[in-house]
């Protein structure tokens, strides 16, 4: 189920829909735009956990869309951490729109416990650290 949230602190919670379509991806931009700018004015960066391990590919539309909602984001984001699945497609796909986004701040993972740990480091709320684990654990069983 595709969820974008903020539940504590400034960690972003996004699950990615098995097809990220235009509208998908204008609506996900939309909300974005809304928490982003609520976290901003407490005067800090939002960090983003991002699951898109059961997602695959996406229109070249909807992706040029992504690059382009990104791309505005990149000053409001400390860190973007992106889970990906075994689709070898999304992948490329991914490392494409995070490399035409030109942030160093957002990086794709297969392994999801490299996703949190990476986005862990800049994490120095223990409320913010116990969500991010929580949502590993929560997304990624076992």
């Amino acid at each position: 189920m595709e969820t974008i949230q903020r539940n504590v602190g400034r960690v972003l919670e996004v699950v990615f829909p098995v097809r990220p379509t235009v509208e998908w991806i204008k609506l996900f931009a939309s909300e974005v735009q809304i928490i982003m700018t609520g976290i901003h004015a407490e005067g800090v960066r939002a960090a983003t956990f991002a699951d898109l391990s059961k997602s695959r590919i996406m229109s070249a539309e909807a992706s040029h869309l992504l690059v382009q909602m990104l791309k505005a984001d990149n000053p409001l984001i400390q860190r973007t951490t992106v889970v990906i699945g075994d689709d070898p497609l999304l992948d490329m796909q991914i490392w494409r729109v995070l490399s035409d986004a030109d942030s160093p701040n957002r990086k794709s993972f297969t392994d999801p416990a490299e996703a949190r740990d990476w986005l862990l480091e800049i994490i120095d709320d223990a409320d913010e650290e116990r969500r991010v684990r929580e949502l590993h654990d929560l997304w990624f069983p076992g």
